[in-house]
């Protein structure tokens, strides 16, 4: 603590600053405070001791390095004192170093943790931009669902799809999907019950004549649907004129 007057002229020089600047009591006292430590010299501090000798508070941190290198930080309180109608101010100094370190970590860390997290989020974001490039330029088709059915996404394969093009004129969701291939041969009751929560599914189905396709509707995590339509025409065709190749042969070797 540290008393002084209208000249900036230290009246009283506790042990405590002593212990703080190193400057022994009988050495400060009747001296001006900018000689005494270049801490009171700094213009801002300067006019925060003016400012309480007029009446007014200031609370601040100033932080400085130490002759031997290391960070120091402290606390100035200045307020204003009146003794014996004499307008004086008064200024507590505390050392704070270990708490301001320990901030200037902590916001490091807290920066550190953003920078990452920009980083993570750039990262997800091309990486799913790269995954939608993906689903867009496959030849298959390719959809995902939420949970509740709602369409999240879908490529123009599943648009181009017939039975959704021709029934599909209401919002798209997963129950209005299966519903368009309610009618292909192969489909079962569970394209017309689809609801929440959704039946994990694989079957073949023929779209229109000579048009087949395996739709597998899959569960990724528990939220997410996943919907992939291939086309397998062709090894339709080759499966049917291998067995009509087999057929003709028994046929043959019964005759």
């Amino acid at each position: 603590m540290v008393i002084f007057d209208g000249n900036l002229c230290c009246l009283l020089w506790n042990p405590g600053m002593e212990g703080i600047l190193g400057i022994r009591p009988q050495q400060a006292v009747g001296q001006p405070m900018p000689i005494l430590d270049n801490l009171f010299s700094r213009p801002e501090i300067m006019q925060s001791l003016r400012q309480a000798i007029q009446g007014t508070n200031s609370v601040f941190e100033h932080e400085a390095i130490l002759p031997s290198g290391h960070e120091r930080c402290l606390e100035v309180n200045c307020l204003p004192l009146s003794m014996a109608e004499r307008k004086l101010g008064i200024a507590f100094l505390r050392d704070v170093t270990e708490q301001w370190l320990a901030r200037k970590q902590a916001e490091r860390q807290n920066s550190d943790l953003e920078i990452k997290v920009l980083q993570r989020t750039a990262a997800l974001r091309q990486a799913e931009r790269r995954l939608i490039a993906a689903i867009e330029t496959a030849p298959d088709g390719f959809a995902a669902f939420d949970w509740t059915g709602k369409l999240l996404l879908a490529n123009e394969q599943i648009w181009a799809a017939e039975p959704v093009t021709f029934w599909c004129k209401e919002e798209l969701t997963l129950s209005t999907f299966l519903r368009c291939f309610a009618m292909c041969e192969g489909a079962d009751r569970r394209f017309l019950d689809a609801g929440p929560p959704f039946e994990e599914i694989e079957i073949d189905l023929m779209l229109k004549r000579n048009v087949w396709a395996r739709l597998s509707v899959t569960k990724a995590d528990g939220a997410t649907i996943f919907v992939r339509l291939t086309d397998i025409s062709v090894y339709k065709h080759a499966a049917q004129a291998l067995q009509s190749a087999l057929d003709r042969e028994r046929e043959t070797t019964s005759a």
